[in-house]
Formats: C-alpha cells, structure tokens, sequence
C-alpha cells in the first residue's frame, strides 16, 4: 500500500566473548566428576526509524511520529558448574549436578526527533536506563539402570530458566520496567532399547514440565501509562503453564539398505 501506516527501519549491532572452562577427573571405577565456570560478555545497539501515522492518541488520528531511535544493551553473565556421576553398583548410575548464575541486563534508551535532539512526545526516554539483575542456583538429579546391553530406563528431575531483563519497547520511561526469569522444573521417564540383533532401536519418554513465570507480550498495560489505550508493548510474567506429553521413537532396519 502506498499509505504510511507503519514504517520501521532497523538495525542491531552486536559484540560477544565467552570463555567456559572445565576440570574433569575420575576416581576409579566409582565416580566421574567435572567442575567448570563460564563467562558471558555482550553489548550491542538498537537502532533506527520509526514513523506512526496518527500518532500515539487512542484511535489514530493524532499528530504523526517520527522517532530515530539509539538503544545500547550491555550484558553479562557467570557461572559456576559441578556434575557427578556415581556408580555403586554395576548398571547403576546417579547423576547430580548444580549450576548458579549470575545475569546482569542494562538497556539504555533514546528516542530522538530528526535533528537529533530529543523527541518532543517520547524525550523522556533519552539517556533513561533500565537495569535487571538476578542469580540463581539449578540442579539436576537422575537414575537409570542399564537392564542388559539392549535395555536401558531412566528418570530424572531438573531445573532450568529463560533470563528476565527490561521491557525493550517502551514508548515512555514508566514502561521501562524489568521482569523476571521464566523458571522451569522438569520431570521425565522413560527407557532405550535395541532388540533384533541391533537392527531394531525403541525409545520412549514421559515427561511434565512446571513453568512458573512465564514470559509473554502485553499489547496494553495502562497501569505503566499515562491513560488507558496508550500504546504499550511490554514483555513480562504472564502466569504459569503445564506442559505434559509421552513420545515413542522407532527405528528399524529390517534388511541392510532398507530403513
């Protein structure tokens, strides 16, 4: 369509270093263990144009925006990390394991007008920083037995997160607002097997995963703005989830070249 309904030109730049580093031993036939840290360093920029037609009044029909905008985004992460696999008795495996982390997410705003000065409308949002901060601990727990050389079960209970941050795309400094991480615990079960003279592979699994927190797009959010309509485009915690399901996996080859 010929009509300036939307216009968005965009454009990220990014910059990233990470460096993981492990210590891995055995004690006999009794355990395997490994110890290690990881590093995440990151900064990039936002950048662009935006025009909007009608503006930010409720309906349209208000004065046009045209934004440039600049968002810098600096990002760190560090972990640490230990993994054990114990072996008490032949076929036998526990596994344990533990993580904490460390995030830190600063987003740097600025909405410009075209000479380069602050927007008239959105100027509150120049130089105007949001920070999130947060560290956690995750583990992991499991058992499976080796049966025979054909048949394998295990199950295993563990934990893992989405990182939080800050809203990216405030119209005005009261939606800058952090949010947190979307957390998950995990719940599964389920065997491997080979039969056939190794010409047959069955698998399967149940598993249950218990999100809380979880993250989502809001398309309004009057309690952050400065009456109700105004435009709003806010990542949060929208609530918590369920997800539950069994899977089966078959693999066969009946006659050599045949799958």
């Amino acid at each position: 369509s010929p009509a300036s309904i939307l216009d968005q030109a965009w454009h990220l730049d990014h910059e990233q270093f990470t460096q993981e580093l492990r210590l891995s031993g055995i004690v006999g036939d009794l355990l395997d263990w490994t110890l290690g840290a990881y590093y995440y360093d990151a900064s990039g920029t936002s950048g662009g144009r935006v025009t909007i037609s009608g503006g930010l009044a409720p309906g349209g029909g208000g004065l046009n925006l045209d934004i440039l905008f600049r968002d810098p985004v600096e990002t760190t992460s560090k972990s640490v990390f230990a993994h054990a696999i114990l072996h008490p008795l032949p076929g036998l495996n526990l596994t344990a394991a533990l993580r904490y982390t460390d995030d830190r997410k600063a987003f740097t705003f600025n909405r410009f007008d075209l000479d380069g000065g602050p927007h008239p409308v959105l100027g509150s949002l120049t130089d105007f920083t949001g920070v999130f901060e947060g560290d956690r601990l995750d583990y992991r727990f499991a058992l499976d037995y080796q049966w025979s050389p054909d048949l394998l079960t295990y199950v295993q209970i563990a934990t893992g997160y989405k990182g939080g941050g800050v809203n990216p795309r405030p119209f005005i400094n009261t939606q800058v607002v952090p949010y947190e991480p979307e957390e998950l615990i995990s719940y599964e079960a389920g065997f491997k097997s080979t039969f056939g003279a190794g010409r047959v592979t069955f698998n399967g699994a149940a598993f249950y995963g218990d999100y809380t927190n979880f993250q989502g797009t809001l398309s309004r959010c009057d309690s952050l703005s400065p009456f109700p309509g105004f435009p709003c485009t806010q990542s949060t915690n929208v609530g918590d989830a369920r997800i539950q399901g069994v899977e089966l996996e078959l693999f066969a080859e009946p006659v050599d070249g045949f799958t």
